[in-house]
């Protein structure tokens, strides 16, 4: 795995206090990574489902070379 790079992502909490624009700084980050996974771990929106699209869009603006694990 020398030079493999995974990129875990988690506790985002999408929602009241992280939203769009906070979030499109994280995933900026992810892209500088060029990781060759993305494994994505949990507590991605806040206590409210109607954050939910958001984070969708953002992980479907994703890509990774061996794919993202949710």
């Amino acid at each position: 795995l020398d030079g493999y790079t995974i990129v875990q992502i988690s506790d985002i909490h999408v929602g009241a206090f992280v939203q769009e624009r906070e979030l499109d700084e994280v995933l900026e980050l992810v892209r500088r990574v060029k990781p060759d996974l993305i494994v994505v771990t949990g507590d991605m929106i806040d206590f409210d489902p109607a954050f939910l699209p958001i984070w969708a869009r953002a992980l479907q603006s994703l890509t990774a070379r061996d794919g993202i694990v949710t």
